[in-house]
């Protein structure tokens, strides 16, 4: 069986949680809110099992060909819609988990790298997980 972990390093007030998704053998960085007692949309979520499932992330843009496919966390109490996505610092997230290459300083504010490129790497990870017919956990 194939493992999904979320991992965090540092919390910082107004920057945000930082720390590690890993597939298997391959691994990203990552970016969540900093904890708000669980609060929806403010907060990073709270540690535990959850179940992931496909989803769609929806763009805030008049054009729907902008959203795309991704995983969501499910089962989170009080929580729903907390997509792993594309996002390089915490004012791009609302209690999801935006990924990246690395960690590093984007005008300011700390951030995931590269945040395209290695949600890339995720969904194709996971895919290859859903054609073994793998359970999805993080």
């Amino acid at each position: 069986m194939i493992t999904t972990q979320l991992g965090r390093n540092l919390y910082s007030p107004n920057q945000g949680t930082f720390g590690w998704l890993q597939v298997g053998d391959w691994r990203c960085a990552t970016v969540e809110r900093e904890w708000k007692n669980n609060e929806r949309n403010r907060s990073c979520i709270p540690v535990g099992n959850y179940r992931l499932r496909r989803a769609v992330h929806k763009i805030s843009t008049p054009d729907p060909n902008d959203d795309y496919n991704c995983y969501e966390i499910v089962d989170v109490p009080g929580r729903s819609a907390i997509h792993i996505h594309i996002a390089q610092i915490v004012a791009d997230i609302l209690g999801c988990v935006g990924v990246g290459k690395s960690h590093g300083v984007l005008k300011n504010h700390w951030a995931v790298m590269q945040s395209r490129a290695a949600f890339a790497e995720f969904m194709s990870r996971m895919e290859a997980l859903e054609r073994l017919d793998s359970e999805l956990w993080i």
